[in-house]
């Protein structure tokens, strides 16, 4: 029963070769079970003989070793610690040495053999058209025996995907944690030949790591970059998220480039985008795709009303399914003009057939319009507003945004006359971006054929809770082609459906649209503020990106996974456990305080209060955001921030300081950090240039 029998473990080592397929003559390595003993070894050795005589096409001989030659004689776990040893070996691509060995048993026939004892660290490479394998015997009593064959790992499949940026996540049980992790990270990035694929460590970290609630995320282009960006990135807390309303943005955050890169790099934005593509009107071709890849000039397209508003149809429904792609999904939906069709089509409302039917056909005869529109966003409330306009202006009231924020809109002659008065008075306004004078009474000539036009179209009742700028009320039936002449021409009640949504207990929100126009508005309102779904940038899929990492490290998302489909898991440092000392020094025991009484302890002061260039510029947002605590840190969007605020900013800027920033760049600068940096640079380079001089 003891005694190992040459039959038995040869038959069992013929059966491993037929179960996975292979001939003897392919494998390489064999880690024996090697007893040691005189009696075993030569059993041993026997059966392999007998189990490999079948090789006749073996081109080199086949190297056997033992790791009891390491270890000892492990018993029960003797089997699996060769195993380790020969994962290991194909993994390093070496076979590792037999300590200790002279020379062989006599009695065992090596020179007549296809083997030889592995005595020395030998290279093990892979080989074109050729599959590295190895054998594991296992050997026990009463012919209990095993045998495994190993082969290498293939070579993972490299995606096509060549990404022009990543995003790096981290997170840790608390802060204390967090920084230490990353600066262990960034020393092991850092480190003197390190050759990591960044789309390898970013796929690791996105699926093989645990999530906690601190968190860090970062765009970055490659490892250098990252090992640069980690020790300064902010961290943040995540919390769960309770109800989440997504936000669509209406017309007037077009910009030429928007969201490039999402439809070369996001898969799903992509078949999206496509898919609204396909939906539209035979009569109504339109190159989305085109536009979207950067193949046709995008310029164009925003001048009309028939492309621009199909193609901010389709980046804003292509957004929202990108953004679902994280397993996330609102609790409420709603849109500002324009925004409503995307709603709608989100909330199960229309079919996308009919969304795309609708936005063509609404584009269409808004271009048979004369353009003489424009549209004036005034910082009053409605009633004053209303007021003004009762003093010979013909303009109509387009949308009322917030207590203070209304956009009035008419014949642009009747806006610039508006705007001089409204100066004269001191109050703050600003000309908006539009094709045409949306939601006023130079619509009217087109309200009949819109409304005849969607007299076939299907509607149904909201899936999704769905708020109606209409009535500011949740919609509650299907509404109909009179529903969608009505919200064409009456003003958005946009302040109603916010104030709904505060009755309703919404917490958060997500603004989806090519940039943040309303994400200020609605920050507000809700005690977690708004997260815009995307920024502008000189690339859409970075700037994507670093809002899917806002929205991790928020809690808004919590798994980035989709982000990486594809990849390979990579070894690189993980979570640093916190260490406790539990001594107690002899000191305390004796009542002996651990610090010496009258040594004063030097208090850090934050840099910040002692810069009186931080203080003047924040005193610009106080005044116009109305937000008592302020740091380098505080978000521009998510204390409300809109353009109205911009200008307030910029003009105080500009009197004081002599400086004229460009307000593109301003509504570029999240940060009031970000603010006083572009600030200081200027003064620094008119200091320089007047030395010089």
């Amino acid at each position: 029963f003891m005694a190992p029998g040459v039959d038995g473990q040869a038959e069992v080592i013929r059966m491993a070769h037929r179960l996975a397929g292979v001939s003897a003559d392919t494998i390489d390595y064999v880690e024996t079970h090697g007893t040691g003993t005189r009696l075993g070894d030569p059993i041993e050795f026997r059966a392999l003989q007998i189990a490999f005589a079948q090789g006749a096409q073996r081109m080199k001989p086949c190297a056997i070793g033992a790791v009891k030659a390491n270890l000892g004689h492990l018993n029960t776990a003797a089997g699996m610690a060769g195993l380790i040893k020969t994962v290991l070996a194909l993994q390093h691509e070496m076979l590792p040495p037999t300590p200790h060995f002279k020379q062989p048993n006599p009695q065992l026939d090596l020179e007549g053999s296809p083997f030889f004892i592995n005595d020395r660290l030998r290279p093990w490479p892979r080989e074109p058209g050729r599959t590295r394998r190895a054998g594991v015997s296992a050997f026990g009593f009463g012919g209990t025996n095993a045998h495994v064959v190993l082969q290498e790992a293939p070579e993972p499949e490299r995606t096509e995907r060549q990404l022009p940026a990543h995003l790096f996540v981290l997170s840790a049980r608390d802060a204390t944690a967090l920084d230490r992790y990353r600066e262990r990270i960034q020393q092991w990035v850092a480190g003197p030949g390190r050759s990591t694929d960044l789309a390898d460590l970013c796929f690791t970290a996105a699926h093989g790591r645990r999530r906690f609630s601190h968190r860090l995320a970062l765009v970055v282009r490659d490892t250098g970059d990252l090992a640069v960006k980690l020790p300064v990135v902010t961290a943040a807390s995540a919390e769960p998220t309770d109800r989440m309303a997504w936000v669509f943005t209406g017309q007037g955050a077009q910009y030429k480039g928007m969201a490039s890169g999402l439809y070369q790099h996001v898969p799903v934005f992509r078949r999206t985008a496509d898919a609204c593509n396909s939906a539209l009107p035979a009569e109504y071709p339109l190159p989305l795709a085109g536009w979207l890849s950067g193949q046709f000039d995008m310029a164009p397209a925003l001048d009309q009303a028939a492309t621009l508003q199909p193609l901010l149809f389709t980046i804003q429904y292509a957004l929202a399914e990108a953004w679902r792609e994280f397993g996330i999904k609102p609790d409420m939906v709603l849109g500002h003009s324009l925004g409503e069709y995307v709603a709608a089509c989100v909330a199960g409302v229309m079919s996308l057939e009919t969304a795309m039917t609708m936005v063509c056909l609404r584009g269409r005869l808004l271009d048979r319009l004369p353009s003489n529109g424009g549209m004036l966003a005034v910082k009053a409330s409605d009633g004053e507003v209303r007021q003004v306009l009762r003093d010979g202006y013909d303009l109509d009231v387009a949308a009322d945004n917030a207590p203070d924020q209304i956009v009035v809109s008419g014949h642009a002659e009747e806006i610039d006359r508006l705007r001089t008065a409204l100066r004269d008075a001191g109050v703050d306004s600003v000309r908006l971006t539009v094709t045409h004078a949306f939601h006023s009474r130079l619509l009217d000539p087109i309200l009949e054929e819109f409304e005849a036009g969607l007299s076939s179209c299907e509607f149904s009742p909201p899936a999704i809770p769905m708020l109606s700028n209409l009535s500011g009320t949740l919609l509650q039936v299907a509404p109909d082609a009179r529903y969608w002449r009505n919200h064409l021409r009456q003003t958005v009640r946009f302040t109603a459906c916010l104030e709904q949504l505060q009755a309703l207990n919404v917490s958060s929100a997500l603004e989806i649209g090519t940039k943040p126009l309303l994400t200020g508005l609605v920050a507000r309102r809700l005690p977690r503020g708004c997260l815009p779904g995307l920024v502008e940038g000189a690339s859409g899929y970075q700037a994507w990106l670093g809002q899917v990492g806002q929205a991790f490290c928020s809690g808004v998302v919590s798994d980035i996974g989709a982000l990486y489909p594809q990849g390979r898991r990579i070894s690189f440092p993980g979570y640093p456990f916190t260490k406790s000392r539990h001594w107690i020094d002899s000191q305390e025991v004796a009542g002996t305080p651990s610090s010496q009484p009258g040594v004063a302890i030097p208090q850090q002061v934050d840099a910040q209060q002692q810069d009186p260039l931080f203080d003047l510029v924040a005193g610009y947002w106080r005044h116009a955001l109305g937000a008592p605590s302020l740091s380098r840190s505080s978000d521009f969007f998510m204390l409300g921030g809109n353009s109205l605020a911009a200008i307030q900013i910029r003009a105080a800027v500009q009197r004081d300081l002599a400086i004229d920033l460009p307000m593109a760049e301003m509504m570029k600068m999240r940060t009031l950090g970000d603010l006083v940096d572009a600030i200081a640079s200027v003064l620094e380079a008119e200091a320089a240039s007047e030395v010089q001089s």
